[in-house]
């Protein structure tokens, strides 16, 4: 699936979607981005009105001197600083709506009164077909004959 947001602010947000994941690109050339930090990112499930602050792993140095690749915090303190993003967190079959907070200021000093540039999006359907099943069982056999050994084949039950 494929969406485009409203401009908000002179931003323009466009979409991609698979089955469980989102690919972000922001088109800021109309807006205003003097002093901009990055988004805070949230997500909504609009089947189930569950908000989800977005989680990330860059931080700023003046706050976490040392951050480990096991920290992790949350995007509205330690904005998204990129103008491309991926979500790999979603669920096929889903819609979302995701809130992209512009952030300025400083790392010490958030701005974070701006308007939020929204986005609406369904994944794809996780569906297997009897056409994906039929390459498979092709695709094994071929395995199998390339290998010359049937087990390769014998122990997959289908």
């Amino acid at each position: 699936m494929r969406a485009k947001s409203n401009e908000t602010d002179g931003y323009i947000i466009y979409a991609v979607s698979g089955t469980n994941t989102i690919s972000f690109a922001i088109d800021f050339r109309n807006a205003n981005t003097n002093g901009l930090l990055g988004f805070a990112v949230e997500r909504i499930n609009k089947a189930t009105g569950k908000k989800k602050p977005i989680k990330g792993y860059k931080v700023f140095r003046d706050i976490i001197q040392n951050p480990t690749p096991e920290t992790v915090v949350s995007t509205f303190d330690h904005p998204v600083q990129s103008f491309v993003w991926d979500d790999f967190t979603c669920y096929d079959n889903t819609k979302y709506e995701y809130l992209f907070h512009p952030v300025k200021g400083t790392p010490l000093n958030l701005d974070r009164n701006y308007n939020p540039i929204s986005i609406t999006i369904s994944m794809n359907h996780f569906l297997v077909t009897w056409s994906m099943m039929f390459f498979l069982i092709v695709g094994l056999q071929a395995a199998r004959l390339i290998a010359g050994n049937s087990k390769i084949y014998d122990q997959i039950k289908l």
